[in-house]
């Protein structure tokens, strides 16, 4: 619990840190802590005005301090709604005026997203609105082509349910995945309700899963017999600590998430099984254009079916090596990045890296095993629209035969 504590304590400081708006240089500039007589908003289009006042720990009337009116500056980054973010209390006449400039990025967006790597991939093919009618409301629809094979997703997310710090997520999909030896069709439906408290450093909820997955075919020259299908239920309650604050195109901030698993399934003889989940991220900015990134995942499932093990390489976690290069009961996963600004337009952000994935694994057999890669890539974003970039990572295996694996994807690797 100490640490704990700690890590909590570590993360209020550097978060809001990360969106501290500078001292007011104005000659009209108030210096808080101050009583806000009025706000003003600038920048919207089409973000209702009340979305906006809701993420503000404050309101007209309160006596603010900087570290009250910072957070509300990084609530607003941390929307994604909003591609420039300032803020700053004037004085006018007798009057002390919070005004608030913002740029939005377009909500609404097509789908043509693809990951590869690890000798496989997927294109996915849709439309997706972030800002529904202004309100903060997301989501979003697919189709998926995963090598020939079709599926899609829906998800909805309600990040402010009744106006709170309240979050309901629904998630629909029915997709193709590739094993060691077989692909898997998974029709999985997920319904999340979280709470944000302690000014954002505590997110605590409950997650619920159903999920039916059947042997969509072996893979060619597969000596492995069939496995049987899966349907499993999965309650999940989720705990997290600390705060990662977005800052235009980069990160800043601690955070510590522990997701205990107990899920029933109709494997005879394992009709329960336990799965445990730890991540800790850090983000750390430096200078003008420097970030750091600092990812450690722990895993543990136990009288697990054979689908429900943990499944790493190739499109996510450790890149440089095939899809799914192990499949285990228990795993420690570490990835590290090193991003530059090297540009940021209205319309274009270039972000080189280095990298350096890493994993130690047991298997259900007792064995165990260990990988690492490095490599270096780029990222693409265009900061006017929500959601879009492209990341092409070139990945060197340290272990025979230290052949390059090169995954380019939609998605931010974490």
């Amino acid at each position: 619990m100490r640490v704990l504590a700690l890590l909590m304590v570590v993360s209020f400081f550097s978060v809001t840190a990360a969106s501290a708006v500078p001292p007011p240089t104005d000659p009209d500039g108030v210096a808080l802590p101050a009583r806000i007589d009025a706000i003003e908003i600038h920048g919207l289009v089409r973000t209702k005005k009340r979305v906006v006042l809701r993420e503000l720990p404050w309101q007209v009337g309160t006596v603010v301090s900087q570290m009250t009116f910072d957070l509300g500056i990084a609530r607003l980054w941390d929307t994604s709604m909003f591609s420039r973010v300032a803020g700053r209390v004037i004085r006018r006449g007798a009057t002390n005026v919070a005004v608030i400039d913002l740029e939005e990025r377009f909500p609404i967006r097509p789908i043509v997203e693809f990951q590869t790597g690890g000798n496989t991939g997927y294109i996915d093919l849709g439309i997706s609105d972030r800002n529904i009618l202004g309100e903060y409301l997301e989501s979003e629809v697919y189709v998926q082509d995963f090598g020939g094979h079709w599926g899609g997703s829906l998800w909805f997310r309600d990040a402010r349910l009744f106006d709170r710090r309240l979050e309901l997520y629904f998630l629909g999909e029915r997709v193709i995945r590739s094993r060691p030896n077989y692909l898997v069709n998974t029709t999985h439906g997920r319904l999340e309700l979280n709470l944000w408290v302690m000014r954002d450093l505590i997110k605590f909820g409950t997650g619920i899963d159903a999920r039916d997955d059947v042997l969509l075919s072996p893979k060619p020259g597969s000596v492995v017999g069939e496995p049987s299908p899966v349907h499993a239920a999965i309650f999940e309650p989720m705990l997290r600590i600390g705060r990662i604050d977005t800052v235009r195109l980069r990160e800043r901030g601690v955070s510590l998430q522990v997701v205990p698993s107990l899920g029933v399934t109709s494997i005879p003889g394992a009709p329960a099984f336990r799965r445990l989940t730890v991540e800790g991220n850090a983000k750390i900015m430096s200078g003008e254009r420097w970030n750091v990134d600092l990812r450690a995942q722990f895993g543990l499932v136990t009288n697990e079916p054979n689908e429900l093990q943990f499944f790493m390489g190739g499109l996510d976690l450790l890149r440089g090596y095939p899809d799914n290069y192990f499949q285990a009961n228990a795993c420690v996963i570490t990835n590290a990045d090193v991003k530059f600004v090297l540009l940021d337009s209205k319309w274009l952000g270039l972000l080189p890296e280095a990298f350096s994935d890493g994993a130690a694994i047991r298997r259900t057999d007792g064995t165990t095993d260990a990988a690492f890669s490095v490599g270096a890539g780029i990222i693409f974003v265009v900061p006017k629209l929500v959601d879009t970039l492209l990341r092409v990572d070139v990945g060197v295996p340290l272990r025979p035969p230290y052949k390059p694996g090169v995954s380019t994807g939609t998605q931010v690797f974490f």
